[in-house]
């Protein structure tokens, strides 16, 4: 009987252990996960198609061929795309909006007052990338200047497969808010954001050219 028990307890032992393994993959997997990049507002001076340039690529700054560069301080700005797995999202575009050298956007309602200086005709406004087999991407820009009484940022917008994944928006190191004209502009909400988490990494500059990147999780 003494027998029987001991091997009872031996089995229970066993199977409890064995359940407890079978969900450990899933656990483990669940803790490698990552937090999807959070979204933010899209504003009020997303560009229009009928001013977007005839050429909508990855140079929004000019200076090839030639090309006029655009006023402000120039920044490459790299990363990539990935799911919640880690996973590189092959394909997706990555598309910026921004003020440009003068704090103006590409938009009919988007210059900023108090500025003489017009647009910048030498940038771009809006620009998009294509993520590579790596998932990632590169982007030429400048560091935007604020706009009204915003910090510097950049607006973006993900696209998979053609369809909108993600809108939101990037800023620098040192110059989040939290509430300010986009608390007023969007009927005074907070929008829950914790905007450490869309803040672009900062690296050295090279040959003049300031240096960021930034992942995106979908």
């Amino acid at each position: 009987m003494k027998q029987h028990r001991r091997r009872f307890g031996l089995l229970g032992g066993l199977s409890v252990a064995l359940l407890a393994f079978s969900h450990w993959p899933r656990r483990v997997w669940a803790a490698r996960s990552l937090q999807p990049t959070p979204p933010e507002p899209e504003g009020p001076y997303y560009p229009p198609h009928t001013v977007w340039p005839a050429q909508v690529g990855a140079n929004l700054r000019g200076g090839e061929g030639g090309a006029a560069r655009a006023a402000g301080r120039a920044l490459d700005l790299r990363g990539s795309v990935v799911d919640t797995e880690g996973r590189a999202l092959v394909g997706a575009e990555v598309e910026i909006w921004q003020t440009d050298g003068y704090g103006h956007y590409l938009h009919p309602d988007g210059l900023q007052s108090g500025v003489q200086q017009g647009r910048d005709p030498a940038f771009a406004g809006i620009g998009r990338a294509e993520t590579d087999a790596g998932g990632e991407f590169s982007l030429r820009t400048i560091v935007p200047v604020a706009y009204s009484s915003r910090p510097p940022h950049i607006h973006v917008k993900v696209y998979v497969g053609g369809h909108e994944r993600l809108t939101t928006q990037l800023y620098f190191p040192g110059q989040l808010e939290e509430r300010g004209l986009a608390s007023r502009l969007f009927g005074d909400r907070t929008w829950g954001t914790d905007r450490s988490r869309l803040s672009i990494a900062l690296e050295p500059a090279s040959a003049g050219v300031e240096q960021g990147r930034f992942r995106f999780v979908l």
